[in-house]
């Protein structure tokens, strides 16, 4: 789970599992889903007019 600024909060891979990409891509990954989320419910309210 991320919070609104993209960053992890929960979840994630488990101890002792190793992660296919580095700890900065997995960020970089939720910092942008977060704004593609944020900027769509901008346009949302803006075509609602």
């Amino acid at each position: 789970m991320n919070n609104q600024g993209g960053i992890l909060v929960a979840g994630g891979i488990k101890e002792g599992i190793a992660s296919l990409s580095s700890k900065r891509d997995d960020e970089m990954l939720f910092m942008g889903l977060a704004l593609r989320v944020k900027m769509s419910k901008e346009f949302d309210k803006q075509l609602s007019l």
